[in-house]
């Protein structure tokens, strides 16, 4: 799909000025967007007559892109042809910084996650946590694209973090050493209980070759024999939304994955083949309010098919597909939310958007809970702030395979992954778990 916008911009284009003189833009009913567009025109003429010094027209030009689209959503953006390649970098998994997945509501910056194993993570940054201030400077009002840049700079520099930790009210400085963020996406795999053949793994972000990590992974543990599998979901902020539904197609046989509704455009189902490889395998999954975007399409597929379990905190509640466009002007991308998504049973998971489905929702008790959105786990185990700081340094301490993460090491407090392995060694408990979500539809 490509979408042309027209900018006028007197030193991008020289013809831009006569072409807007000879144009009709007073627009119509059917068009007012262009009478809009005259505005901009005029503001911008304005600007280069009367503004105090001569201004940095790319600068003005591409800022007028960022506005317009960060009026659209938090999850919106424009990334300049300077940006663009750090941009598709740290899609892949590699760049420089902190290791933050970021949000914004109300004006306010938010964490939905840090990467585990990250300089942010190992300094105690939690979800939902507010960064105020970057090196002194207020982060109220402030884009996702530019804290994203005031964050991000070369391995061993710092920089200074004013945050609130999530409930609290009083502010806290950080200060962090960025680092190379090189991130695994499948880790920490292992028989965590050989008696009773229940394995582990944790996916920490879905990247393009987390589909095959994960399938090498489940392979490796079913060769030794495999009888429930515990999938550790907490702070995954997301990813490629197509290697969720990869990994969801492993449990699922003909069954719906996902519903997908874009504009103008009927409900769309996304459905799972035939070739389920791991369909008899009971299921466990972790999840937090770090878990978020592609990780919540998993997390609700599983979930709503019986397949899995899940044991831990409402999900973050990103229920949004972004699409990114690569502009012919320039070599700049467009990233544009362009869909809202459902789980199979009609839920929805984005903050403040509701259901499709009829009846009572399981995940919507209270109206805090649509607008906190997500997904409420089968089995509520919150874990205190101290636990999740205790469960970090044991996690950083342990090692397995060179990587600093071993489950084991941190099993005798962490209870929401006890109580995951609890419920998979009784599968009496695993079948009453599993339809304590079943509603009239």
């Amino acid at each position: 799909m490509q979408k042309i916008l027209l900018w006028t911009f007197w030193a991008v284009i020289g013809a831009a000025l006569a072409f807007l003189a000879s144009f009709d833009w007073r627009g119509t009913e059917t068009q007012p967007f262009y009478s809009k567009m005259a505005l901009l025109d005029e503001a911008l003429q304005k600007i280069e007559t009367n503004y105090v010094n001569p201004a940095d027209e790319k600068k003005l030009f591409y800022g007028s892109i960022r506005g317009i689209v960060h009026a659209l959503d938090p999850y919106c953006d424009f990334i300049e042809p300077e940006k663009s390649q750090d941009y598709l970098n740290d899609l892949h998994g590699n760049f420089e910084g902190l290791g933050l997945y970021l949000t914004t509501e109300s004006g306010r910056l938010v964490v939905v996650a840090p990467l585990e194993g990250t300089p942010a993570y190992k300094a105690g940054i939690m979800p939902g946590d507010r960064i105020i201030k970057i090196d002194g400077v207020p982060t109220d009002g402030i884009s996702l694209n530019e804290a994203s840049r005031r964050l991000r700079g070369e391995k061993g520099t710092t920089v200074r973090l004013e945050v609130i930790h999530s409930g609290e009210t009083e502010p806290v400085e950080i200060i962090i050493k960025r680092d190379v963020i090189q991130i695994k996406s499948v880790r920490g795999v292992r028989m965590l209980d050989p008696i009773y053949a229940i394995g582990y793994l944790q996916i920490t972000r879905f990247q393009e070759n987390t589909p095959q990590e994960f399938k090498k992974s489940v392979d490796r543990l079913r060769s030794v024999g495999l009888n429930g599998l515990i999938i550790d979901l907490r702070n995954n902020p997301g990813g490629a939304l197509e290697s969720a539904v990869s990994i969801a197609e492993m449990f699922l046989n003909n069954r719906t994955i996902v519903r997908i509704k874009e504009r103008n455009k009927p409900m769309q189902e996304i459905k799972s083949g035939s070739n389920a490889v791991f369909s008899n395998i009971p299921v466990a999954v972790l999840t937090n309010r770090g878990t978020a975007s592609a990780a919540e399409v998993l997390a609700g597929a599983l979930q709503d098919n019986e397949v899995a379990i899940l044991v831990g905190e409402r999900t973050f509640g990103k229920g949004s597909v972004q699409s990114l466009y690569a502009l012919s002007s320039e070599p700049s991308i467009l990233k544009l939310t362009t869909a809202l998504y459902f789980t199979p049973n009609y839920h929805s998971v984005h903050k403040g958007v509701p259901c499709l489905h009829n009846g009572i929702c399981y995940h919507r008790q209270t109206d805090l809970d649509a607008a906190s959105g997500g997904l409420r786990p089968n089995l509520e185990v919150p874990l205190s702030q101290n636990e999740q700081l205790l469960l970090r340094k044991l996690q950083q301490q342990s090692e397995f395979e060179g990587e600093k993460y071993d489950p084991t090491v941190a099993l005798a407090v962490d209870r929401q992954l006890r109580s995951a392995l609890d419920v998979l060694r009784n599968r009496s408990l695993f079948k009453k778990t599993l339809s304590y979500t079943t509603e009239e539809f």
